[in-house]
């Protein structure tokens, strides 16, 4: 079937000259993320393994434009996707710190060093999802500082909240610790989280370093692309050498004992696998 001119105007819809469009400005509060660039990556280095997973803990009802979600044991599951005017399935909500849960690899990694077959963790995340899968904080050295944590310019004592305390760069939080606040009646609270130009925490940078160095060491590198300074030359340190496991190359490859291309959750399950340790998610937790 052939149109005219005329005709094919009439069926044409009217381009939207832009005068109406709005651009919403993001009203996050995120420094940066937990897949991270230095020193804070954004993008969450562990895209693909043990950066944060999220799993949505918030309804937004049924508001137009927006998905609809369910809440089933702490997981948002997609129950139907609205469109907008275009027909395009809309997006669904942002994921933040708060409602990002940890991932089978964060979870295994914990349950590794809880039967003493790994030994440490060395994390650049800021996420907390860690510490969130029950890692012992005397196991983990946070070289990036973490969103979640406090600590009091005083006695040191660090507070993991279930909060973004809302600064950065060692900032007042605006709390006080309650030991020394009770005792002196100081105490300032401080976030941990590192910005571009902040030096690494000297404890838990010496610990990594130290862990890292010794006999018959041999360090996993999981999801991380190897190129943040000087987290990234840890990994040679070790008597043993390193493993990379990553779906991208990454310039400490050349280096490794062994790189595997792959998703680090499903490399995970089957080193879980062959230490007669539970894969199910489930029993991880």
């Amino acid at each position: 079937m052939q149109w005219t001119l005329e005709e094919m105007k009439k069926k044409t819809p009217k381009r939207n000259n832009g005068i109406n469009r709005k651009v919403k400005k993001s009203n996050a509060t995120e420094k940066k993320n937990t897949s991270f660039s230095p020193p804070l990556q954004k993008n969450i280095d562990h895209s693909n393994s043990s950066s944060s997973h999220a799993n949505s803990n918030e309804n937004n009802g049924n508001k137009e434009g927006d998905d609809d979600f369910i809440l089933d044991q702490n997981k948002a599951k997609r129950c139907r996707t609205q469109t907008n005017l275009c027909g395009r399935p809309t997006q669904p909500p942002r994921m933040t710190f708060e409602t990002a849960q940890p991932t089978y690899t964060h979870l295994a990694v914990t349950k590794l060093i809880n039967h003493g077959i790994a030994h440490f963790c060395v994390t650049q995340n800021v996420d907390g999802l860690h510490r969130r899968s029950g890692l012992d904080r005397g196991k983990l050295a946070i070289l990036h500082g973490c969103v979640f944590t406090e600590k009091c310019e005083t006695c040191r004592r660090e507070y993991f909240r279930n909060f973004d305390v809302g600064t950065i760069s060692f900032q007042p939080t605006g709390r006080a610790c309650t030991v020394c606040r009770q005792d002196s009646g100081g105490g300032l609270l401080r976030d941990t989280l590192l910005d571009w130009e902040d030096e690494l925490p000297e404890e838990d940078f010496q610990l990594a370093t130290q862990q890292c160095s010794m006999e018959n060491c041999l360090v996993l590198c999981l999801g991380t692309s190897l190129r943040i300074e000087p987290a990234a030359s840890l990994p040679p340190l070790a008597p043993n050498g390193y493993v990379v496991v990553n779906l991208q190359v990454t310039p400490k490859d050349i280096g490794a004992k062994l790189v595997i291309h792959a998703k680090v959750d499903d490399v995970m399950k089957d080193i879980m696998k062959r230490f007669g340790l539970p894969e199910d998610l489930h029993l991880l937790s």
